[in-house]
């Protein structure tokens, strides 16, 4: 009996010290994305710039100098317009558009900006989160849940043909558990690497039996919509001009005109309490896709600019190596992006606030 009160009481423990291991971690990697500044500290004329997303606006993969809201400080203090910016970084790696929009409230305390910018919603399907459900607060947990959908894949995939290796991820809210070819993922991760190293002949030869993916289950519509937005890339990069415009519209047609239900309803909400507040949004499309879903959804909105990224970026991806805009595709039609990507996405990002804090402001925002 001792005993056995000892081991519970050493797990009990350990998962403690895990947790605060981990709750840890995640506390550090989310400062280093933030100026040591504090808004109480800053000077009354000074215009305080929120930037909420995932990963690429954390800037996984760079410093957090290089990181595209960083560099959005930079660009705008450099104007010399008389203006003084502080850019806050709030992204946080692997996260969707409920958990940006549940903590928005807070962020809009403890930062107290004058624009809130917000680039969301790829981490958002076509699994609908499935993964870390918004409920689930205990960071073990989650580390546990991760951990048993990776090794229910793996054994799952051992039971199986190798052409037939799945892993399967149980969908939010008691929704029917969706399949991710794991074997199809891996080549499209393989096929991105051939493109960025320019290696188009093998990476082609990769990419278009899973551009041609059956479209009639979920599962396949996102695998072809990814191989398909890497054989544009690829084919800007290789110079064949016609190609990669038939596979943008095909990328189009596949993405659809609506953007995914679940970051359409966040958007909606996160515009609502933003606007409640007589703040400026800036809502920031991703490289390479169109923004003309989110500027149907968003219309009518009496403070909200929309940043297109969409021309800007296809015509640097047929000009330059695309290893030097993009780290990866794990987006297919982009991914996470390098100093040089994230210095062109702030100078967008910038190009559209200089048009905000130069036009006339609506009741209750600050200059």
């Amino acid at each position: 009996m001792k005993h056995a009160a000892l081991v519970l009481f050493g797990l009990t423990l350990g998962l403690a010290t895990l947790e605060l291991g981990l709750r840890a971690t995640g506390w550090v990697l989310a400062r280093q994305r933030l100026p040591v500044r504090l808004p109480g500290t800053l000077g009354s004329g000074t215009i305080r710039i929120l930037c909420l997303g995932e990963s690429t606006t954390f800037g996984l993969g760079v410093s957090p100098r290089d990181a595209y809201p960083a560099q959005l400080e930079q660009i705008l203090n450099a104007r010399g317009d008389g203006r003084s910016y502080v850019v806050f970084n709030a992204g946080v790696p692997a996260t969707t558009s409920d958990r940006i929009v549940a903590a928005l409230e807070e962020n809009l305390a403890r930062y107290r900006p004058n624009i809130v910018v917000t680039m969301m919603g790829i981490n958002d399907g076509p699994f609908d989160d499935p993964v870390f459900p918004v409920h689930a607060s205990l960071r073990v947990l989650k580390l546990a849940r991760l951990l048993a959908v990776w090794a229910g894949g793996m054994l799952r995939g051992e039971q199986r043909a190798p052409d037939r290796g799945i892993v399967e991820i149980p969908r939010a809210n008691g929704r029917p558990v969706s399949y991710v070819p794991r074997k199809e993922s891996l080549k499209l991760y393989f096929a991105s690497l051939n493109v960025i190293a320019g290696r188009f002949d093998e990476a082609e030869r990769q990419l278009l039996p899973l551009a041609n993916r059956s479209l009639d289950e979920e599962s396949g519509r996102f695998i072809a919509m990814e191989a398909v937005g890497q054989l544009v890339l690829l084919n800007h990069q290789w110079g064949r001009e016609d190609e990669a415009r038939r596979y943008h519209r095909r990328y189009q047609e596949l993405v659809g005109g609506q953007p995914n239900p679940k970051t359409a309803a966040n958007y909606t909400t996160l515009q609502r309490i933003v606007e409640a507040r007589g703040l400026p949004l800036v809502v920031v499309e991703y490289p390479g896709r169109s923004v003309q879903p989110l500027r149907k959804l968003l219309a009518g909105g009496a403070n909200v600019a929309l940043v297109d990224n969409e021309e800007t970026f296809l015509r640097v991806v047929k000009e330059r190596p695309l290893k030097e805009s993009f780290q990866d595709l794990f987006a297919g039609i982009f991914g996470h992006m390098t100093p040089a990507g994230n210095r062109l996405l702030a100078a967008n990002v910038a190009a559209t606030i200089d048009r905000i804090v130069e036009r006339p402001r609506t009741a209750g925002t600050t200059p």
